[in-house]
């Protein structure tokens, strides 16, 4: 039960998007309207289970349009991932109700949980989210999610971005 509490944490800073790190929105590379994808990339064993996660970043110009995850939980444990399983359901529900722009497809398999997320900025409620989490207004410029606020809250947690 202890390794569980100990990736909620990290699982809610995942789906949420939120980070401490702050950045100067005044220093962002233009891209003048080029779109396309940074991959994110994060492994993490702890024994009782094992995170592997892929997070790709959409994006048009400097601005995220959306993310798509997808994190697999594996453990020999079925308490355990029974226990991941709902709290993840709870987490992306309690997200899409109070922001909105959640689309979750989790599943519980083969000693497995895998959760497939698509997290569309431009359908999110920006200004509650930043009410609830004021940490988030590092991130956002023009009332839009930047590029390289995104990427650097993966790089915070470890993740490899290309």
């Amino acid at each position: 039960m202890k390794k569980f509490l100990m990736i909620l944490p990290i699982l809610a800073l995942l789906l949420t998007g939120c980070g401490e790190k702050k950045e100067d929105n005044n220093n962002e590379k233009k891209d003048n309207g080029k779109t396309g994808t940074i991959a994110c990339t994060l492994s993490n064993d702890q024994g009782a289970y094992k995170l592997d996660a892929e997070y790709v970043i959409h994006y048009n110009g400097d601005f995220v349009e959306y993310v798509e995850t997808t994190e697999t939980v594996s453990s020999e444990s079925e308490v355990y991932l029974n226990q991941m399983e709902t709290e993840l359901k709870k987490l992306y529900d309690e997200n899409e109700k109070n922001y909105g722009g959640y689309t979750v497809n989790i599943t519980n398999e083969n000693g497995k949980v895998v959760s497939k997320v698509k997290i569309d900025y431009s359908k999110m409620d920006l200004e509650k989210l930043v009410n609830d989490q004021p940490a988030m207004s590092a991130f956002i410029k023009d009332k839009k999610f930047t590029k390289t606020g995104v990427q650097s809250i993966y790089e915070a947690m470890n993740a490899t971005c290309k």
